[in-house]
C-alpha cells in the first residue's frame, strides 16, 4: 500500500512543481504594496525648481492629500490636491531656494464615505537631495 501511496504524492506534487516553474519563469510576482514613500521626480530638484510628488496611499478611494515639506519648525504643507479612487496622487511643490537635503512626506486625513471608514494616513518621509 505504501507504493500506491508514494505514487499518488508523486502524481500531486509533479504538477504542483511544473506549476511553481511556470509562474517563476513568467515572472509573475507578488503584488506592489499599495503605499508608501513619495516617488520624488527628478530625485535631485535644483533649489527652487518645481518638483513631483507621486504614489498611493491605502485604500481605494478618492481623498484629499497633502505634500508636506519638513522644516527646522515641523512638517509644512507646500501641496494640496486629491487621490484617484485608486489612491494614486500626483503632487507638484517648488523645492526650497536653499540647497541642502530636505523631507517631503504625503498625510491624507481620515473619511468617511458610504458608511465606511478609511484610517488618516501619513506616508515614510522621503530624503530628497
Amino acid at each position: 500500500m505504501s507504493g500506491v501511496r508514494s505514487l499518488r504524492d508523486v502524481r500531486v506534487i509533479v504538477p504542483l512543481a511544473l506549476c511553481a516553474m511556470v509562474v517563476t519563469l513568467l515572472g509573475v510576482s507578488a503584488p506592489v504594496q499599495a503605499a508608501g514613500a513619495p516617488v520624488v521626480t527628478p530625485a535631485s530638484p535644483t533649489a527652487g525648481s518645481t518638483f513631483t510628488a507621486k504614489g498611493k496611499v491605502p485604500g481605494k478611494v478618492k481623498r484629499p492629500v497633502k505634500l508636506q515639506l519638513k522644516t527646522t519648525g515641523g512638517w509644512k504643507v507646500v501641496a494640496k490636491g486629491t487621490s484617484s479612487k485608486k489612491g494614486a496622487y500626483a503632487l507638484a511643490a517648488k523645492a526650497p531656494t536653499t540647497p541642502g537635503l530636505v523631507q517631503v512626506r504625503v498625510v491624507a486625513p481620515k473619511v468617511k464615505l458610504k458608511s465606511k471608514s478609511y484610517p488618516a494616513y501619513t506616508s515614510p518621509a522621503r530624503k530628497v537631495t
